[in-house]
C-alpha cells in the first residue's frame, strides 16, 4: 500500500489547499478511479476535508522490478515522454465530453474556454 497524506510543510499545504490538490485526486479516484482508461493505482480508501485541506488516500504500490519512478526535475526520455503523452491522450479522449462536467465533476478545473491557456 501507498499513503498519501497532506504534507506537514507550511509551504507545502499552502500550495496543495490553494489548489486543493490532495482534495481533488481524492474526488478523483472516488469519482473516476474506475474508469480510466490508463494504468492507474488500485484504489483502497480516500477521504478528504475541504475546508481543512486535509486528506487521505491509499492506493496501490505500483513500485515492482523494472518500474523506475523519479522526480520531475530528473527528467526522463523521448520513449517515456511519447507513452506519458499517449496515456494522457486517452485519458482525455475518454472524459473530454463527458457530459458530467456540468454538474458531479464540476469540481475539476477547465481551461478548455479560456483562449490564452495556448500550449507553445
Amino acid at each position: 500500500m501507498f499513503v498519501k497524506l497532506a504534507s506537514q510543510e507550511f509551504a507545502g499545504r499552502v500550495f496543495s489547499n490553494l489548489e486543493e490538490l490532495g482534495v481533488r485526486e481524492s474526488r478523483f479516484y472516488q469519482g473516476l478511479g474506475n474508469e480510466l482508461p490508463i494504468t492507474a493505482p488500485a484504489l483502497y480508501y480516500t477521504d478528504a476535508h475541504v475546508p481543512s485541506g486535509r486528506f487521505v488516500i491509499i492506493i496501490e504500490d505500483l513500485r515492482q522490478p523494472g518500474r523506475e519512478f523519479r522526480t520531475l526535475a530528473e527528467g526522463c526520455s523521448l520513449t517515456e515522454a511519447e507513452t506519458i503523452i499517449a496515456d494522457l491522450s486517452r485519458l482525455h479522449a475518454r472524459f473530454g465530453n463527458d457530459a458530467r462536467f456540468a454538474d458531479e465533476l464540476a469540481w475539476l478545473p477547465s481551461y478548455a474556454h479560456q483562449p490564452n491557456q495556448n500550449i507553445t
